[in-house]
């Protein structure tokens, strides 16, 4: 099985949210090929990491054509994407949607928002919650393999993910 990760990011803060997500996949065991290259095309068993900065609504045009082009079925997929606004999370769910309807098997979202009075022109910060990437990458990719994650006391739960008591 191979691990892609393809990103495509104006801004920069979903490129970092792509390398986090990285470290998470191999921390997990991993190792996964990140690039901007969309034309990938898509083998069943692969697990697919694809991310877009949500601009106005909209994902980034050589996403959408990699997500909506290509034959999904059969081959594991997470989305990711960062935001300024929630409504970046509601169009992320919308095309977790559409992605079911093709036939993958969608393994998980998730979707920053960015911080800051910058963020209103798509220059927001994700220092905030970067945390959660690692956490993700991690999650999906057990999640990916089956393995089952032994609880330690020494983590807490935030929103979901892992992330280490200080």
């Amino acid at each position: 099985m191979h691990i892609y990760i393809i990103y495509k990011s104006l801004t920069g803060n979903t490129k970092k949210m792509a390398f986090e997500i990285k470290k998470g996949i191999e921390k997990a065991g991993g190792k996964a090929i990140i690039t901007s290259n969309t034309s990938i095309v898509p083998q069943k068993g692969d697990l697919f990491f694809v991310g877009s900065g949500v601009y106005l609504n909209f994902l980034h045009p050589s996403i959408k054509k990699i997500l909506f082009k290509n034959n999904w079925s059969g081959v594991k997929l997470a989305l990711f994407s960062s935001c300024a606004f929630n409504s970046g999370a509601k169009h992320m769910r919308s095309i977790e949607k559409e992605m079911r309807k093709k036939g993958a098997i969608i393994l998980g979202t998730l979707c920053l928002r960015t911080s800051g009075i910058l963020r209103f022109f798509a220059l927001g910060r994700l220092s905030r919650n970067l945390f959660r990437a690692p956490a993700f990458g991690e999650k999906i990719t057990n999640r990916a393999f089956g393995k089952r994650v032994k609880i330690s006391s020494k983590k807490t739960r935030i929103h979901g993910y892992l992330k280490q008591a200080l």
